[in-house]
């Protein structure tokens, strides 16, 4: 008993007893969600020897953050780091501390960083389809799309989406949410797609106009059609039903091929969706050309010596034969040529060309004097050894005129046309100034108008301020009529400031015309002039001496179709000598 006391009385002596540091039992426990902005709790834990007081210091990813609170809000820094807090325990024996678990990685609500992009086509059948774009925040975000045509909602929660037809010139957008255990973000919507395209489709047919004739231009119409984008359109013409070489332009000119066909046309529309065709209604069975010969068409008149090869088996005294045919009506070795006399059985022959046939209907036969070269007859050929007669036989030349005026029935395109001398000699006396054809190309079919020759007098009302002598009528000017007599022709009185109107009852547009009479007499100075009132006139080209030649040819350059057409004398004065045989108009 007395070794007991003494050691407590000792221990007493010694001071207060001693205190052990707090030692922890369980750890501190975070509890909360590891989101930004959401507050984390720690526990103080288990801790053992008694506790005066706790300290808590919180870490994301072990570097410190916070205060000595219990609670911690995590901040945007902190995202994608875990969060820990270690709490130190204090009594009289001193501090202890004991660190928590660490949370999941601290989250935040996505954010997003790069928009969500579409790729794809913007066609119709074609699938679009949606990146989700890019989000800050963590976590392990789901995404929902809403898909938007022209801003309405369309299809469903997916990253795909296929246009419709009703989406047709629409844009595609898509918006997407992006959401984590933090909560959703701000949608956001891509960039929108170019306006929804489709395969072009057909809606109106595609349609041909023109005139079924052989030589004659047809033009296709693209047709309607839907689809949108920009559209191009490729053409293929078929000839009861076959495709036609080469015709692949809008435009197609009608050959020999093509006659007793009918003509359809194909368009095949095509865009970035892809293409798709539709063909015309068939034309009438296209006809064969009907060739309508004139001086004014190619080959007919003029210096026409680099298209024609003219040879001949007569003797000449001067000139070339060429000259027949360069466009001249000078009595002289350059512009005309002549017979020697009496020569018998000859011809003049003109080569069109390898390739190359026209229709000649008409010549007119021009010399300087009257005279004659016996009997002749104008013959077609396409082989130069088999000829065929044209018209009857004709004494070439004329004992009273300086001129023949041929006509006869053809509608036979020849490659060789000949002058042949049947009987009678020729005459050495006259310059044989020019020959002109009354020619048409069937491969081209060539128009004539209306207004062009012949009798015209239904057509053309024609008045004028001359005197008419020899009881002639100003409007065998236009009758078709080449007699040199008062039934057939014209004739002035010797006048001035005189004019010679010509009312078409319609515009036409006229860019030249050839006067005819039988002597080579002038009639002063003209203009030719146009309306549409009759009283104000346009002056077309420049003054000229009317008359002087046996076919005297004025043209000029004009667009505009007038009604009203005029020859006007603006000083001399006119010559009754010559018969005045017709005015034929160009007409554009």
């Amino acid at each position: 008993m007395l070794g007991f006391s003494l050691l407590v009385r000792l221990g007493m002596a010694g001071g207060a007893a001693s205190v052990s540091a707090p030692a922890n039992t369980v750890p501190p426990v975070i509890s909360g969600n590891a989101y930004v902005g959401s507050t984390l709790t720690a526990s103080a834990g288990t801790w053992a020897h008694g506790v005066d007081s706790y300290a808590y210091q919180w870490q994301a990813d072990g570097a410190d953050v916070g205060s000595n609170q219990n609670t911690y809000a995590p901040v945007s820094g902190d995202v994608g780091k875990v969060v820990t807090c270690t709490v130190t325990a204090t009594n009289a024996g001193g501090p202890a501390s004991a660190a928590s678990a660490a949370t999941a990685a601290v989250i935040a609500t996505p954010g997003n960083t790069v928009s969500p992009a579409i790729s794809g086509n913007a066609y119709v059948g074609s699938t679009l389809t949606a990146s989700a774009g890019t989000w800050s925040g963590g976590g392990s975000p789901t995404y929902a799309y809403q898909w938007k045509s022209n801003g309405s909602n369309v299809g469903v929660n997916q990253n795909t989406y296929v246009p419709v037809s009703g989406d047709l010139g629409h844009t595609i957008t898509c918006t997407v949410t992006a959401t984590n255990a933090a909560g959703s973000g701000t949608p956001v919507a891509s960039a929108a797609t170019a306006a929804v395209i489709a395969t072009p489709s057909n809606t109106v047919l595609p349609a041909i106009s023109g005139t079924a004739t052989q030589g004659q231009t047809l033009s296709c119409s693209a047709g309607t059609w839907s689809g949108g984008g920009s559209i191009s359109y490729a053409y293929q013409w078929k000839a009861d039903g076959t495709n036609i070489s080469a015709a692949t332009a809008s435009t197609y000119l009608l050959t020999a091929s093509e006659v007793g066909k009918v003509i359809t046309c194909a368009v095949t529309a095509t865009n970035a969706a892809g293409s798709a065709s539709a063909t015309s209604a068939a034309t009438a069975t296209v006809t064969p050309v009907v060739a309508n010969p004139s001086y004014w068409n190619a080959g007919g008149r003029g210096d026409r010596t680099s298209s024609i090869t003219v040879t001949t088996t007569a003797t000449l005294g001067a000139g070339t034969i060429n000259n027949l045919i360069d466009g001249g009506f000078g009595g002289n070795s350059t512009d005309a040529c002549w017979f020697d006399a009496g020569q018998s059985s000859r011809q003049i022959k003109f080569d069109f060309g390898a390739g190359v046939q026209k229709v000649i209907d008409a010549f007119r036969w021009v010399q300087d004097t009257s005279g004659t070269h016996g009997t002749w007859v104008f013959e077609g050929s396409n082989d130069d050894s088999s000829y065929t007669t044209i018209g009857s036989s004709f004494t070439l030349g004329s004992a009273s005129v300086a001129y023949l005026f041929f006509s006869a029935t053809n509608s036979t395109a020849y490659r060789y046309y000949k002058l042949r001398q049947t009987s009678g000699t020729t005459s050495s006396g006259p310059w044989l100034q020019e020959l002109e054809f009354r020619i048409a190309d069937p491969a081209i079919g060539e128009v004539r108008d209306a207004l062009v020759s012949g009798d015209r007098t239904s057509l053309i009302t024609t008045t004028t301020t001359a005197t008419m002598s020899l009881s002639a009528r100003i409007d065998n000017l236009i009758d078709g009529d080449f007699s040199a007599n008062a039934a057939g022709s014209a004739a002035f009185s010797s006048e001035s400031l005189r004019e010679i109107k010509f009312d078409l009852a319609s515009g036409k547009i006229l860019t030249g015309f050839l006067w005819l009479q039988d002597a080579p007499n002038t009639h002063g100075t003209w203009v030719f002039e146009g309306s549409n009132d009759d009283s104000a006139y346009t002056g077309l080209g420049s003054s000229f001496t009317l008359g002087g030649a046996i076919i005297q040819q004025q043209t000029w350059s004009n667009s505009t179709a007038y009604r009203y057409y005029k020859l006007r004398q603006t000083s001399g004065t006119t010559s009754s000598s010559p018969w005045l045989l017709e005015i034929e108009f160009r007409v554009a």
